[in-house]
């Protein structure tokens, strides 16, 4: 397993790029949804 396997940065990269670049969609709140959920019900 090295650092430089393009198969370990890609599979690291969209999974985290998107997440943490886009922050809006129905995804990041999948993954992330227990730290701030999408809609806060009373």
């Amino acid at each position: 397993m090295n650092p430089n396997n393009p198969a370990l940065l890609a599979d690291t990269t969209p999974a985290a790029a998107p997440t943490e670049l886009d922050g809006s969609g129905p995804e990041p709140e999948v993954e992330e949804g227990t730290t701030t959920p999408p809609v806060p019900v009373p």
